[in-house]
């Protein structure tokens, strides 16, 4: 089984991409820089260059795989709705990608947004 990931090489996403291959999947990974096209090889992972904004590289790759994990996302929090939308963006380009077709696309949702009170839990404005 082929897998398309987003942000593998991050903190969750690279022991996302290590089990994967250690459980006979192929893996195809968005890498942004060369250093982390390097890491996915090296995990033996399949690197796709791009980002979250390669919109036509993600719905190409979304559309080669049987199943995308959605790990990536833009941690410059001075812009974090900015962020938001560009993370919608790639969402809705590799659900169109693979919409009508029989494969997974599996979307994280942090809780970066979300900071504990006393008694109730609250968002940030």
């Amino acid at each position: 089984m082929k897998v398309f990931i987003t942000g593998g090489t991050g903190f969750v996403g690279s022991a996302v991409v290590q089990e994967l291959v250690a459980n006979g999947f192929e893996v195809v990974g968005l890498a942004r820089s060369e250093t982390s096209a390097q890491k996915l090889i090296s995990w033996g992972a399949q690197p796709v260059r791009g980002s979250l904004t390669s919109l036509s590289t993600l719905a190409t790759a979304a559309a080669q795989a049987d199943a995308i994990i959605h790990l990536g996302f833009n941690n410059d929090f001075r812009h974090f709705f900015q962020a938001g939308a560009m993370d919608r963006r790639a969402i809705e380009t590799m659900g169109r990608a693979i919409s009508g077709i029989n494969k997974s696309l599996v979307v994280t949702y942090g809780t970066t947004g979300i900071r504990l009170g006393s008694s109730a839990t609250r968002f940030i404005n």
